[in-house]
């Protein structure tokens, strides 16, 4: 390990506002601790009434990489509704800054407070944005952030939550999840290296982990298994895309340690996992999309019972299921944005 620290380089600096513009995006300073989060924004800015589909990246990518998705499409199917997409980093996702202190033994930000600030922010930025209408949607593992700040708010203002989305969404905490979830997900490689830096000053940490970050694009690409890139292929996706989207990987590794840090510190502290996980009650009269693939082989969990968990008529009476064959590194975005929409016309 002792080696690995001295051969690397130092890790990248954070964007200027300068190179953020230049990709299209924003800074948001966060109104919980005055950190700054990370946005993109696609479609209507000018309408009052407008819909906003906040999309909360919680995962092994940024909010750049959703903000680049099938943009050409996107961005018809945001014009055809008057619609707008806002892309947010959640904290310690790519250049967004994590709560609290960076560190493998902070214990201060369990689950609870980390969700709790989380739809303090986002619903903040929302105002910020002038977002009076929004829908919420979460990606894997933004699924339960993206739940928690949509129940936060229609506790508050119920009018202005129009419907919640999971695509491929993994519930941080409750009984569909398997022993041993995070260590299965990451690897063997990849928890033991988890476990090493929580003994270490996180100093060390970010240069720790670039022993598996940023990876070889080249090498991910050869390495992916060719049921994978036949079913990637099946949607339209080449080789050239898996390429970008595993760049998108490296971005978001590359400031905050996702892997090492963001999990770590919100999977293997006690006091974190003992945390339950979203109270749902508050959406129990929105619309919820909940997008999965039975075959969803990456992470170690059967999506369709985790599907069936979330659309529970007790649990989530106005749920939709929408069942569909894409990889998780694929997830059916464009196609959740527009189910959204069509079922969210503005009045």
């Amino acid at each position: 390990i002792s080696r690995n620290v001295n051969q690397l380089e130092p890790l990248q600096a954070l964007p200027t506002d300068e190179e953020l513009q230049a990709l299209g995006g924003h800074w948001f300073v966060r109104p919980s601790d005055g950190r700054r989060l990370e946005y993109f924004v696609r479609g209507d800015r000018g309408q009052p009434d407008a819909i906003t589909i906040v999309n909360i990246v919680c995962t092994t990518a940024t909010a750049l990489l959703y903000h680049e998705w099938d943009a050409a499409e996107m961005d018809k199917v945001l014009a055809a509704s008057r619609a707008k997409l806002l892309n947010v980093s959640a904290a310690g996702i790519g250049p967004s800054e994590p709560y609290g202190e960076p560190n493998m033994r902070d214990t201060s930000i369990t689950t609870a407070e980390y969700l709790r600030r989380t739809s303090e922010d986002i619903i903040a930025l929302l105002d910020h944005t002038g977002a009076r209408r929004a829908c919420f949607m979460g990606v894997s593992g933004g699924w339960e952030p993206a739940a928690h700040a949509a129940a936060t708010l229609a506790a508050r203002e119920p009018a202005r939550v129009v419907s919640v989305c999971s695509i491929s969404g993994i519930p941080w905490m409750d009984e569909t999840r398997p022993r041993e979830f995070w260590e299965k997900s990451l690897g063997k490689e990849g928890w033991q290296m988890s476990l090493a830096i929580s003994f270490m000053r996180w100093s060390a940490a970010p240069y720790l982990v670039q022993s598996m970050f940023p990876l070889d694009t080249a090498k991910a690409v050869k390495d992916t298994a060719p049921e994978t890139i036949e079913a990637l292929a099946a949607h339209g996706r080449d080789t050239e895309w898996l390429r970008n989207l595993f760049m998108g990987v490296n971005r978001s590794a590359a400031w905050w340690a996702f892997a090492t840090g963001f999990l770590g510190v919100l999977t293997s502290n006690p006091k974190a996992k003992a945390t339950a996980t979203a109270d749902l009650s508050a959406l129990r009269s929105v619309p919820v999309h909940v997008h999965f693939c039975p075959q969803d082989k990456m992470v170690p969990m059967a999506m369709d019972k985790v599907a069936a968990w979330l659309t529970a008529p007790a649990r989530l009476p106005h749920a939709r299921l929408f069942e569909n064959t894409h990889e998780h590194l694929d997830p059916p975005f464009l196609k959740a944005v527009t189910e959204l929409l069509a079922d969210a016309r503005v009045p």
